[in-house]
């Protein structure tokens, strides 16, 4: 007789203040302990008002039709139908790459991104932790900004 030596899935709790819930709302948990945002909730706006108030550089704007935050004249995180493209570098860029389902995004939309490209698509499912990747992409604009100057 054959037997299942796997482990049954541990419950992942996901606590109400993650996106304003209250007792009465529910938030939906994929598989592996994603935290989905409740439908309708707009985490892009949350990171544009959060780095908005916390960097009087942070300005926000559109980059080929989609909302998006840049500093200099550079867009950093774009808004891409229900997911994020964010300028990464590092170990930031790889962590957000090796997320299931990301890509590196190709900005003009002519195809796939070259290899070397800096720019990561997260999905939506991954919101939780779009603000990380804000911040980080942050950074490497700065970075970038700094080594042109």
């Amino acid at each position: 007789m054959a037997t299942n030596l796997r482990k049954p899935p541990v419950p992942v709790e996901v606590p109400d203040e993650d996106y304003g819930v209250t007792d009465d709302e529910e938030v939906t948990t994929a598989v592996g302990g994603v935290h989905e945002p409740p439908a309708g909730y707009d985490v892009f706006q949350d990171i544009v008002d959060h780095l908005s108030d916390t960097d009087y550089n942070v300005r926000y704007g559109t980059f080929l039709g989609n909302r998006a935050l840049g500093i200099g004249g550079r867009a950093f995180a774009v808004e891409v139908g229900d997911d994020v493209a964010f300028y990464l570098t590092g170990d930031a860029h790889h962590n957000a790459w090796k997320l299931d389902d990301s890509l590196l995004w190709d900005p003009d939309g002519e195809g796939d991104a070259p290899p070397q490209s800096n720019w990561v698509l997260v999905r939506h499912r991954f919101a939780d932790r779009w603000q990380g990747f804000a911040e980080a992409a942050l950074e490497s604009s700065y970075r970038l900004l700094a080594e042109e100057e």
